[in-house]
């Protein structure tokens, strides 16, 4: 991926509100993202709705920068957490989990079906976000960084909206 992709990814991802800085007018692209990070994208792309209830997760404090992203993302069924009652905010995202995320959230919306028979979810996911565009599973378990997910979200509005 080349330096003026990421840049001119993350410049239109911040003009549109959905990603913000790492602080002092930085963007950082190398720094792996979280999961907090990317329920915070999806909670912004879809218009910051209040969530109606609070996050169920025994990681997940009231109050965190993150919560209301959690709530809302956990509401809709675009994440179910990690198990055990944890959502494990911190930890590195990979690219199964991101496109896990994001073809859970085309569905709120029609744009994508459930998995069907013989076909895991993930593997539904890993194949519908390479079909979209949106990006491909050379290595489904890798670290996504800050500059890889401005791509990733740029490419994923392109093929959902055009």
């Amino acid at each position: 991926i080349a330096d003026g992709e990421i840049r001119a990814a993350a410049e239109q991802m911040a003009a549109q509100g959905i990603f913000a800085g790492t602080g002092g007018g930085n963007f950082t692209p190398g720094l792996p993202v979280d999961r907090a990070t990317l329920v915070t994208v999806l909670y912004r792309l879809d218009g910051m709705k209040k969530p109606e209830t609070a996050p169920n997760f025994v990681d997940v404090a009231a109050g965190v920068w993150y919560a209301d992203a959690v709530a809302w993302c956990q509401g809709a069924g675009v994440t179910n957490g990690v198990g055990g009652g944890r959502f494990a905010p911190d930890i590195p995202l990979t690219w199964e989990q991101t496109a896990l995320m994001l073809y859970r959230y085309a569905q709120t919306f029609g744009a994508a079906k459930p998995a069907g028979e013989g076909i895991t979810e993930r593997q539904a996911a890993l194949q519908w976000c390479a079909a979209k565009g949106v990006g491909a599973a050379e290595n489904p378990g890798r670290a996504v960084n800050r500059g890889q997910l401005a791509l990733i979200v740029q490419n994923y509005i392109k093929a959902l909206v055009g």
